[in-house]
């Protein structure tokens, strides 16, 4: 294969979230061309200790072995906060807000904080449900004072199996994501600090 089929290998295999081998995946819409304003996104992993929140990578229970359930766990270093960080950086991004990498709070017109409330996913072969719960506001980058009051993205369902239950669900909260950047948070985020 040449160099040029091999980039273009990589540019599918990367193409969306779960490029590779990451579990956790949706389709996202190209990013607009224009930006306007940088907000930076902050996810913090708030799940119940025994719901994932004692371990980043956990997103479920899966029947295993003799019907013994087994944990299921993100690939490589992929967290839940990662991944909906990933999720809400292209969400933004669809919508012509600009993001910057977390640490550049300086240079930001707003910050969106998010929290994984519920990510999870359990039951017995061939029944799996899963919920997926997070509250997306926005604070000033400098004051940490609140613009705009947290909403929640809400999903669930269920299926035969966890990980294309994820998908589905992503993909809802991904949409619901991007129709509150193109409301009035978006006005939020990008507004200057002092305004």
């Amino acid at each position: 294969m040449n160099k040029n089929g091999m980039l273009l290998v990589g540019i599918v295999a990367s193409a969306g979230c779960g490029g590779g081998g990451h579990y956790l995946r949706w389709n996202p819409t190209p990013a607009a061309t224009a930006m306007n304003g940088k907000v930076v996104i902050a996810v913090s992993d708030k799940r119940e200790e025994k719901k994932g929140g004692a371990h980043p990578e956990q997103v479920g229970l899966q029947t295993g072995s003799f019907g013994i359930p087994a944990a299921i766990r993100l690939k490589g270093s992929e967290t839940v906060s990662g991944s909906v960080q990933d999720l809400l950086t292209q969400a933004a991004a669809s919508t012509g807000l600009g993001t910057v990498a977390p640490g550049q709070e300086a240079s930001a017109t707003g910050k969106i904080v998010a929290e994984v409330q519920e990510m999870w996913c359990t039951g017995y072969n061939p029944v799996y449900k899963a919920n997926i719960v997070v509250s997306v506001g926005v604070v000033d980058p400098a004051t940490g004072a609140v613009r705009a009051a947290a909403q929640p993205l809400t999903a669930s369902g269920g299926g035969m199996v966890c990980q294309s239950i994820y998908k589905k669900l992503l993909n809802d909260i991904y949409n619901q994501a991007t129709t509150m950047f193109s409301s009035s948070l978006k006005q939020a985020a990008q507004a200057s600090a002092g305004q």
